[in-house]
């Protein structure tokens, strides 16, 4: 099995800074995917899975602190690191209230940067971190990442939110409405034929004898 990269998306909307911490990142062995403002950060969270978010606050479209809001009331708790000009007391407790890991302000050490990413990543390490499902498929819940026959499986972000929530249910009833908290925040539509969807693309992954259907309750989940 090749060697996994932490993957971190970087918020920032200035170039000329984001290209010089990219190139730093990458040269310590960090997958980085870049968005200059908030709106097209979350397409890209909602489309990938991260190990760590690197959040600058004055963004365009949704600023850093509205974005991990956002993030937070969709349950979709990433680790996040604000990198920012911002030294102000008021501003470093609002973004940890928010749920932010570590501030740092600018200008800073690049490697005291790649320290601290380091702490935050392994501070949020699941102490089991290989769920398993057979002999050749398991999940990775360090890397969030499905490993089927020793080879990551892309999966989208919801079938990703929808397979930590069995893990969090196993031997337990995972019912409709556990699965709509975790898987839509409040501004968004769902449907009851939208979960079996996610719930039949998880079975053909994992195996369908790990989710029995319960009629008008939800599911058994055995793992």
């Amino acid at each position: 099995m090749k060697s996994l990269k932490r993957k971190i998306l970087l918020l920032e909307d200035d170039e000329l800074f984001a290209s010089s911490l990219i190139d730093f990142l990458e040269d310590n062995d960090f997958d980085i995917v870049w968005s200059k403002n908030g709106i097209d950060a979350l397409d890209k969270v909602f489309n990938n899975n991260f190990d760590l978010l690197l959040l600058d606050i004055n963004t365009p479209q949704l600023s850093g602190v509205d974005f991990l809001i956002n993030l937070k009331e969709s349950n979709i708790n990433i680790p996040a690191i604000f990198i920012t000009s911002y030294n102000q007391n008021s501003m470093i407790m609002k973004c940890f209230k928010v749920g932010c890991d570590d501030y740092i302000t600018k200008p800073f050490e690049v490697n005291e940067l790649v320290a601290r990413i380091n702490v935050v990543i392994n501070r949020n390490k699941s102490p089991d971190d290989k769920i398993y499902f057979n002999d050749n498929c398991y999940f990775d819940t360090n890397n969030r990442l499905l490993m089927i026959n020793n080879t990551v499986t892309t999966i989208p972000l919801k079938i990703t939110l929808l397979l930590e929530a069995c893990i969090e249910q196993n031997n337990k009833i995972l019912t409709n409405e556990y699965i709509i908290s975790k898987l839509w925040n409040s501004s968004e539509e769902y449907s009851e034929g939208s979960i079996r969807i996610y719930i039949n693309k998880l079975r053909a992954l994992i195996g369908k004898e790990h989710i029995i259907t319960i009629r008008k309750i939800g599911y058994s989940i055995k793992i």
